[in-house]
């Protein structure tokens, strides 16, 4: 029965196979590794359509500038939306920015998160003695990252 089931579907593709025990079209539902492919895929898809509308053209100098004055605190609506997805990391671990105090009070530097549970994070070399200086450079890292310094004039890294 399934044979003949399957070459009925083969000959007509476009139709759906029928049981005919049931009366109902036979429907093969996707793995959960198709399922899983298809949300990261919608996911992207949505994320790379944010971006492009509206993260890319809320990055101006003005907003950097901002940051610069004020990485902590009360922010404009277009820098609090640009920080809240850059932040996210894609919702992703691995390659995420940490800001970790090394020395209290006296230095702070950046870490790149790892994605393993058992591995710390990994220090960068850059150390900064104020620590909104170094919550700056993690906001101009993470906008070096995707892209978004290129073009915009009268940023200093």
């Amino acid at each position: 029965m399934t044979h003949a089931t399957f070459a009925v579907q083969s000959m007509h593709p476009d139709r759906a196979p029928w049981d005919r025990t049931k009366g109902v079209p036979v429907t093969r539902l996707p793995s959960l590794e198709e399922q899983n492919n298809r949300a990261h895929a919608a996911y992207r898809q949505v994320e790379r359509y944010i971006f492009e509308t509206e993260i890319v053209p809320r990055v101006t100098p003005e907003i950097i500038d901002e940051h610069r004055v004020r990485p902590i605190g009360k922010h404009s609506d277009d820098l609090e939306r640009v920080l809240t997805y850059l932040r996210k990391n894609h919702l992703e671990m691995k390659g995420k920015y940490i800001l970790v105090c090394t020395k209290p009070h006296e230095e702070y530097r950046i870490a790149v998160i790892t994605g393993e549970p058992d591995k710390p994070p990994v220090l960068l070399d850059d150390a900064f003695t104020d620590r909104f200086e170094a919550e700056h450079a993690i906001f101009l890292k993470r906008l070096r990252d995707h892209g978004l310094l290129d073009g915009v004039t009268g940023v200093s890294a």
